[in-house]
């Protein structure tokens, strides 16, 4: 009765939130497909499990715009849920949310000039090294914002997705988590009593070798 009643309230909250508090802009397609030369790849800037990212302005401001594969088979589930998660939060280590156009499964991010920390670290584009002091301030950020999502109210959010791909890095390498459309809502009764973990093919594939 306890877990019914706390799915219960779980799906009152994301109802309200898909329904009432929508606090982002929405873009036409035809909006989205001018910005970006109707997704040309010269404007492409990154792939990902959920579609390619692409570079482009929009209302005058430089942005990146994540559209939706059509094959990907979660993909809708995981939109609906990085939009109502990051509509509804603000934080200076969580990327932005400009706005979307749902029809199509495109979200338009603030553009975060300097990647994500995995192509950083690898040096990709042949970047300078890291430095040690930018390091350690990166880690204590995403401390910080992990532990913002953790404290979320009514109830806290886990990432279950976290990895150097998912952390973009701004102009100042200030660093930002993205893709919290696998983020999961964790009953209040459990969020302090129970570890949660999501084994990931790559970790599965390690611990068979």
């Amino acid at each position: 009765m306890k877990a019914l009643k706390e799915a219960e309230e779980k799906k009152k909250v994301l109802d309200k939130l898909a329904q009432t508090d929508v606090r982002y802009r929405r873009y036409s397609i035809e909006e989205i497909e001018t910005a970006t030369e109707y997704f040309a790849e010269s404007r492409k800037i990154g792939e990902g499990g959920y579609g390619p990212v692409y570079r482009c302005f929009l209302d005058h401001t430089q942005v990146a715009v994540k559209v939706l594969r059509p094959d990907a088979a979660q993909g809708r589930s995981q939109f609906q849920q990085e939009v109502e998660v990051l509509s509804c939060i603000r934080h200076p280590n969580m990327v932005l949310l400009l706005g979307a156009c749902p029809e199509y499964g495109c979200l338009v991010y603030e553009y975060m000039a300097n990647g994500s920390l995995e192509d950083r670290l690898f040096r990709r584009g042949n970047t300078p090294v890291l430095p040690w002091q930018v390091r350690f301030r990166i880690a204590a950020e995403i401390g910080t914002g992990l532990l913002f999502l953790h404290q979320t109210k009514p109830e806290p959010l886990v990432h279950r997705d976290l990895k150097p791909g998912n952390i973009l890095l701004d102009r100042n390498f200030v660093s930002k988590i993205s893709d919290v459309g696998l983020a999961r809502l964790v009953p209040p009764s459990v969020a302090d009593t129970v570890t949660q973990y999501r084994m990931t093919r790559r970790q599965l594939a390690l611990s068979a070798t």
